[in-house]
């Protein structure tokens, strides 16, 4: 299930940056989040996965939505436009340390001296990732990078909501919440989505290439939002934050491949160094000696 997840998350910076070929950010997340949502709703009436939703509820799945969904993935979609799919996807590696301090915070979780350290570790490879030029600036790419930090704060935060919020079906959780998050950002992405869409069925209609832009939204939302949030909602509620947290080792390794393969990412000595060491504060921090899954 790991597996799968990693690879979903993975291919997500892909076709985030094939998508922002021809749609602007908001474009894209609308397209992500509401395509998600329908998409669901078969399964869910299917299998009557869904229950009556309270006033508590609705205020669980909103929080989900926005912070969870909503303002990662905008975040995630602007980056992307300044930053490389590979360097988006490195970022990402630091949701597991996110993770373990909420968990603390939030869910009691105790933090050994080997997962502060593994964390402090995590924190340096950070700095090193940035680098120098961008510690010292407040540029574009400055932005972008601090709009990816903030989504690995979301996203982690999402993982700790899941867990705290009240126990609701799976794929009635990942609809409503995919939704909400699609209602906020809608009127800033829609009605241009729905234009940008018809324009390149028009001059493309017969051209795959041309149309691979909205190939990758209608991936997006179908697949990676539909199917993967599912997934990535399911095994939080079952196995917890910190666990479903390893898949962040190996979602930079797969869309730095995708991006080198076919974006042309350019891999640095610096980005190398800079994963080695989050990794090895990962590593440190999630390793069993001391450690307490939730």
């Amino acid at each position: 299930m790991l597996f799968l997840v990693t690879m979903l998350w993975g291919s997500a910076f892909f076709f985030t940056s094939i998508a922002l070929r021809e749609y602007t950010p908001a474009q894209v997340v609308t397209a992500r989040m509401l395509l998600g949502a329908i998409v669901l709703v078969p399964p869910i009436i299917a299998t009557r996965q869904y229950r009556r939703l309270g006033r508590t509820d609705w205020l669980w799945l909103a929080a989900m939505g926005v912070v969870g969904y909503g303002l990662p993935f905008i975040s995630i979609a602007w980056a992307q436009q300044y930053l490389s799919s590979s360097l988006a996807a490195i970022f990402m590696s630091l949701i597991p340390l996110f993770v373990l301090i909420l968990s603390k915070l939030f869910l009691g979780d105790s933090i050994s001296p080997r997962k502060w350290l593994g964390f402090l570790i995590g924190f340096v490879g950070l700095v090193l990732l940035v680098g120098p030029e961008g510690i010292s600036g407040v540029g574009t790419d400055f932005l972008a990078q601090m709009a990816l930090l903030l989504a690995c704060l979301f996203l982690a935060a999402n993982s700790i909501i899941l867990r705290r919020m009240p126990a609701i079906p799976p794929l009635q959780t990942t609809a409503t919440a995919l939704f909400i998050g699609g209602l906020l950002v809608a009127p800033f992405g829609l009605q241009g989505l729905m234009a940008k869409s018809a324009q390149l069925i028009a001059e493309h209609g017969g051209s795959v290439t041309g149309l691979l832009p909205l190939i990758s939204v209608i991936f997006m939302g179908i697949v990676l939002s539909g199917i993967g949030q599912t997934i990535r909602t399911q095994t939080i509620m079952r196995r917890g934050p910190v666990f479903f947290s390893i898949s962040g080792y190996g979602i930079p390794v797969c869309a730095t491949g995708l991006g080198v393969t076919f974006l042309g990412d350019e891999i640095t000595l610096q980005k190398i160094i800079a994963f080695c060491v989050i990794l090895s504060g990962l590593i440190l921090a999630q390793s069993r000696s001391g450690q307490k899954n939730p």
